[in-house]
């Protein structure tokens, strides 16, 4: 039986370890990008709040989804090598192991997201944040934390790090627009047959990627949403439970 002190304190250890591993390069994005933009805001003078605003969503989100596998992979990894082993025979507890790991992976880099978008708009122009309210801001938290839950359940299952890479990017750029080109053929077809079928595309879309569908006009009830989080929520206690589980000390 792990005392339960000594599990605390060797979590907090291994996490602060994941975390200058992994979480600072997250960090470091919801820094440097506010610089960024507000140099080539003066720089520039783009006009439009609205534009800039896409600019600053779409640059963001190409480097946190690049950095969300890469923390994934470096998860994956750690079973690879081996290194995991070590870990796991230290009072530090299968579930705090894994924590640690989604703490880094999923939320430290959705709030870095958020935060990214944010910044910019606090330091310029603060009525801009009304661009993107709080609804907004919240389901592109949960859109990310899901994707990223979605790679780290299958990582701590697989353990296999290119398949996690190939998952992500599958997850985050060829899954979103195959699912839109779908979801705006089957409106626009003129077919009644095809379009009885969009509902069901628009509840994938929304189950997965509830701000993207928001963005591009996926029409569907907030049912979606609710779904998305529980979906997010039930990928994390079935990954904790996994781990606890599952995990070996040796062999």
């Amino acid at each position: 039986m792990v005392d339960s002190r000594a599990a605390l304190r060797a979590f907090h250890a291994y996490a602060r370890y994941v975390f200058n591993s992994i979480a600072k390069w997250n960090l470091l994005l919801a820094v440097l990008t506010p610089l960024v933009v507000i140099s080539a805001y003066i720089a520039l003078y783009i006009p439009s709040t609205s534009l800039l605003l896409r600019i600053l969503a779409t640059l963001t989100g190409m480097a946190y989804y690049l950095l969300t596998i890469v923390a994934v992979y470096y998860f994956t990894l750690d079973f690879s090598r081996g290194t995991h082993l070590v870990f796991l025979s230290q009072p530090l507890t299968r579930r705090g192991y894994a924590l640690a790991w989604m703490l880094a992976s999923a939320v430290v880099p959705a709030l870095a997201y958020v935060l990214s978008l944010a910044v910019p708009f606090l330091v310029l122009d603060a009525r801009a944040l009304l661009y993107l309210g709080l609804e907004e801001y919240a389901l592109l938290f949960l859109e990310g934390f899901t994707l990223t839950m979605m790679m780290f359940s299958a990582g701590l299952a697989l353990r296999r790090p290119s398949l996690v890479i190939l998952l992500g990017l599958v997850l985050h750029l060829l899954l979103p627009t195959a699912a839109g080109a779908v979801y705006s053929i089957m409106v626009y077809s003129g077919r009644p047959w095809l379009s009885r079928y969009a509902d069901a595309v628009a509840f994938v879309s929304y189950l997965l990627y509830p701000y993207r569908s928001k963005l591009i006009g996926v029409q569907y009830s907030s049912f979606g949403v609710y779904s998305s989080a529980a979906l997010a929520a039930a990928l994390v206690v079935a990954s904790l439970e996994y781990a606890r589980r599952r995990l070996e000390v040796s062999g």
